[in-house]
């Protein structure tokens, strides 16, 4: 029987291999543990569909599409609990009919602007969108307000089987802030 000499370097990149997936599984199941989730528990929420938008009032989605964790209050708050601290994706759309005056929307925390949408132009719809990332904290109250000077009903265009439509608030967890 022939026998191989096998190398220190062979056995040494062998060994460093075997070492460096099993680190990298302990480091993604330490992740997943750090937040109490698997990666198919991240936070999300997804409502649209608003029946009518007042000047700076909180903007009232009648529509559940999505929300994981169960901080959406829908009713007479229509704001969404933060689940988890860390870096969060917002985005926020909205259109109307052309009979509103310049319609603007906000992202609000806890009573506090943290970003604003461009004031609509006039026209036969009128609309905007905003699309950012906030670092958010475990508990903060969030939510969506109008502030372009308008009352109006929303052009809720079909959300489809899967969709949001035209006038929604999305916000997705994307990990712990770095």
């Amino acid at each position: 029987m022939a026998y191989t000499t096998v190398t220190a370097a062979a056995v040494g990149a062998r060994i460093k291999a075997v070492w460096a997936n099993l680190l990298v599984g302990a480091i993604q199941e330490l992740q997943a543990a750090a937040v109490g989730l698997g990666t198919d528990k991240r936070p999300q929420l997804r409502v649209y569909a608003p029946a009518s938008v007042t000047n700076g009032a909180v903007v009232p989605y009648a529509t559940v599409r999505k929300d994981t964790h169960g901080g959406w209050s829908g009713a007479s708050f229509y704001r969404y609990t933060v689940p988890l601290s860390g870096l969060w994706l917002v985005q926020i759309g909205y259109k109307c009919g052309g009979t509103a005056n310049t319609p603007s929307q906000y992202f609000d925390v806890g009573g506090t602007m943290q970003a604003g949408g461009p004031n609509s132009p006039s026209g036969g719809y009128l609309g905007g969108g905003l699309n950012f990332t906030a670092d958010l904290v475990a508990g903060d109250l969030c939510s969506v307000r109008e502030r372009g000077g308008a009352n109006y009903t929303p052009q809720n265009d079909s959300a489809g089987s899967r969709g949001v439509g035209s006038n929604f608030f999305c916000m997705t967890y994307l990990g712990p802030t770095t």
